[in-house]
């Protein structure tokens, strides 16, 4: 079973391009658009295990310029 999460983040001013390239080598990175409203970026990424989705989490909270994330954990209907 994948474990899949969308993560929101909002970032300095300026700097969704740098987030955006450093979230690209981010192991379980799927993805992510430039969003408008509350948040800047939203990534999709996966892991095998929910461990490892927290270990994803914890790593872009680590990216430079990224200011605050909210992780939502999505499942299948």
């Amino acid at each position: 079973m994948k474990f899949k999460a969308f993560i929101l983040m909002n970032v300095n001013l300026g700097c969704e391009t740098e987030v955006l390239k450093a979230l690209k080598e981010v192991q379980g990175f799927d993805g992510a658009f430039y969003v408008l409203g509350d948040y800047d970026i939203i990534a999709n990424v996966s892991a095998n295990t929910i461990e490892g989705l927290n270990q994803i989490v914890s790593h872009v909270r680590k990216i430079g310029n990224v200011r605050s994330t909210s992780t939502m954990i999505t499942r299948d209907l």
